[in-house]
């Protein structure tokens, strides 16, 4: 029997979802649920061609998780609910709720200057009368570039030279692109700048103060700022 070449592309298709579709992680009884969890997931595991990938959703206080692929090379460990993943910028959410907590509790107020916050020895830059606040930082509203220039670091440490000597020589250097507050644009210096601020406000390591202001009061045990040498596997 011979297939049209659209019937031959969807039984290779299926053969490829057949071939990856994991049992779901979880306790969902749902089984719509995990159904769409298994099904979705598969697809975007397909499409985007990524290492590792979980999936996962919540209905009516149920939970479904499905894993693909592995979590590294060479290993063949498949992701499950368990599986540390780098969030990325998912952690500037995580900034803005230590903001919120040090606001509500009188320790900042939204409107405050970075320039009394941060506690370094720079002078920084105004646009138009304009001073950099800490609700323009958490809005990226700062005016700032994307990045802050330094030198390029090793695949293995890919933010070591990100350092506070470099971000002060960059707010040296005039780099505010429009006044702090009159536009968006994204910006993770202005994020590096916000958590510096709210650790000198609280006068301890900005991983310790979300630890103790965010990750600790939901119960995220295992949501860490800096790996630690248990997760490296």
């Amino acid at each position: 029997m011979r297939l049209s070449r659209s019937r031959r592309l969807m039984a290779i298709a299926l053969t490829a979802i057949a071939a990856v579709t994991l049992p779901s992680y979880g306790h969902a009884e749902d089984k719509l649920l995990t159904e769409a969890v298994q099904f979705n997931g598969t697809i975007l595991y397909l499409s985007t061609k990524v290492p590792g990938l979980i999936f996962g959703a919540v209905r009516n206080g149920e939970t479904a998780l499905a894993g693909f692929g592995k979590i590294a090379d060479g290993s063949e460990k498949v992701p499950d609910g368990d599986t540390m993943f780098r969030i990325a910028s998912v952690s500037k959410v995580f900034c803005g709720g230590v903001l919120s907590s040090l606001a509500i509790d009188g320790k900042v107020q939204l409107t405050d200057r970075l320039q009394d916050r941060l506690g370094w020895d720079v002078t920084l830059p105004e646009k138009d009368g304009r001073a950099l606040r800490l609700i323009d930082l958490v809005a990226q509203a700062s005016g700032l570039p994307r990045e802050v220039p330094v030198a390029e670091a090793p695949p293995s440490d890919p933010f070591s030279t990100n350092t506070k000597e470099a971000q002060i020589a960059a707010l040296k250097d005039n780099p505010l692109l429009f006044a702090p507050g009159a536009a968006v644009l994204y910006s993770n210096f202005g994020y590096d700048l916000l958590g510096a601020a709210l650790a000198n406000v609280s006068g301890k390591p900005y991983a310790e103060v979300l630890r103790e202001r965010v990750l600790d009061p939901l119960g995220m045990k295992d949501t860490v700022f800096n790996p630690r040498p248990e997760d490296e596997p």
